[in-house]
This record gives C-alpha cells, sequence and structure tokens, in this order.
C-alpha cells in the first residue's frame, strides 16, 4: 500500500515522464503539498514513510505553525499566501 505521491511518481518514473532516468522528483499539489523521490531507480521512503512528504518541510522560519512536529511547513504558507 502506498500514499498518492508515492504512486504517481513511481508511474511517472516507470510509463510517463521520467521514463529512461535514473534519478526523479515528482511534486504533487492537490489538498495538500506532497512528493515523490526516486534515486538510482528506487523510490525513496524513509524510516517512517514521510522521505518526500514536501508539505511539512519547514518552509518559513517565522512562519504560521502548522501543528507538525516542523512548524511552518510548506503547504501552510502556500494555503496563507505567504
Amino acid at each position: 500500500l502506498e500514499n498518492d505521491a508515492n504512486a504517481a511518481g513511481w508511474g511517472e518514473y516507470r510509463f510517463g515522464a521520467g521514463r529512461g532516468s535514473v534519478d526523479m522528483v515528482m511534486v504533487t499539489l492537490g489538498t495538500g503539498v506532497g512528493g515523490a523521490v526516486i534515486t538510482d531507480g528506487s523510490l525513496l521512503i524513509g524510516a517512517n514513510g514521510s522521505a518526500a512528504e514536501l508539505g511539512h518541510l519547514r518552509f518559513v522560519r517565522s512562519g504560521r505553525p502548522c501543528g507538525s512536529p516542523s512548524r511552518s511547513a510548506a503547504a501552510v504558507q502556500i494555503q496563507a499566501g505567504s
């Protein structure tokens, strides 16, 4: 079972725009900000399955808090229009 951003990234890597690449990054925008990272032909998952969850990366040092451990995450800043 995989999240939608990882599944979309893997699909593009295997059958779409990333076909033939060794490394690829995909950013997804929907109800949140997500992404997929393929490196050396493998999907980067991370220790807890959130390696490419771009919406939870710290984006603005003193931005609006988002409630996740990262605080000031990209998804909150984008929603706020910062």
